[in-house]
């Protein structure tokens, strides 16, 4: 039988406690920043109604950090969305869900503004791939971007 401890310290840093937790701090670093087992800690958590990770790896929605299938490509410079597995570039998610039609064969979804980042709808357009490439080709030549 476990003896139930005090941990006066830890009573007074419980929404501190909350806090790290959600932002992904594991059980074991806070015992440790706390200086305590992970008893006292699970404790908080239970009283709180703050529901525990998972043990073992998991995937996709089940995921304890799980964005809605949504991360940052740093190669491309881009967000990506997966859907059902399938990974496909966020700005051509936003425009298919908008406008309920496929990006037609020859088109490509263009920034506005120029920003790969900026997905939101009013910032994309559809355009022929050579019209698309002459614009770059402009902005590249007068403006040397």
């Amino acid at each position: 039988m476990a003896i139930n401890v005090p941990y006066k310290r830890l009573d007074e840093d419980k929404d501190l406690v909350i806090s790290l937790y959600k932002q992904g701090i594991s059980l074991e670093a806070l015992a440790t920043k706390f200086d305590c087992s992970t008893s006292p800690i699970i404790r908080i958590l239970k009283e709180n109604n703050i529901p525990r990770k998972p043990i073992g790896f998991q995937y996709g929605k089940k995921h304890w950090n799980y964005k809605g299938g949504r991360f940052f490509n740093k190669i491309l410079g881009r967000y990506i969305r997966s859907i059902n597995g399938k990974k496909i570039p966020e700005h051509h998610f936003v425009w298919i869900q908008e406008n309920q039609i496929p990006i037609l064969k020859g088109c490509v979804i263009h920034h506005k503004n120029l920003d790969k980042t900026d997905n939101k709808i009013e910032n994309l357009i559809l355009l022929p791939k050579d019209v698309h490439d002459n614009l770059h080709w402009y902005i590249r030549k007068n403006f040397g971007g």
